[in-house]
């Protein structure tokens, strides 16, 4: 009789292994939903502070543009810059989102005047942000158009005073 209720002892404890490893498979497809939407969301939250922090780039850009503190050089060069630390607070961004991004001016069109003292330029802004965690996503492209008039005759005349100062 001994012999029996050793073995009735060995059969309970993996019983209860067996439950226990059934109640944990059947945990994970209930919880994964609730995982998934919980990531789901975070990204989407990222994404909509990356929106806000792209505007705020965008005003700084044009306040740049409007006091003259961008270079036309720049403004034709078309080549992608890194958006640095000290651009983002320039523009009032302290939050930080795990995407790393650059910008570049293209021109769009541009037209003279008759006498050439002034030009237009139809410029593109574009924002490039790659997430830092995944290199597989594709980036999130921005674009505004920027009207900008420029007198050449004016930026002539401040040249050669800089020059003779």
């Amino acid at each position: 009789m001994r012999l029996k209720t050793l073995n009735k002892r060995c059969v309970t404890l993996i019983e209860v292994l067996i439950a226990f490893t059934i109640i944990t498979m059947c945990l994970f497809p209930l919880l994964y939903p609730h995982v998934f939407i919980i990531k789901q969301q975070s990204e989407f939250t990222q994404k909509i502070e990356l929106d806000h922090q792209v505007n705020l780039l965008y005003g700084e850009f044009l306040s740049r543009l409007y006091t003259n503190e961008i270079p036309w050089s720049d403004l034709f060069d078309s080549r992608d810059i890194e958006i640095n630390d000290e651009l983002k607070v320039s523009a009032g961004i302290a939050e930080k989102v795990p995407y790393k991004g650059t910008y570049h001016f293209a021109v769009e069109r541009k037209k003279e005047s008759e006498d050439l003292s002034k030009v237009a330029v139809l410029l593109s802004l574009t924002f490039k942000f790659n997430a830092e965690y995944s290199k597989s996503s594709k980036p999130l492209v921005y674009t505004y158009q920027i009207f900008a008039l420029r007198n050449v005759t004016a930026d002539l005349e401040e040249s050669v005073e800089e020059e003779l100062e």
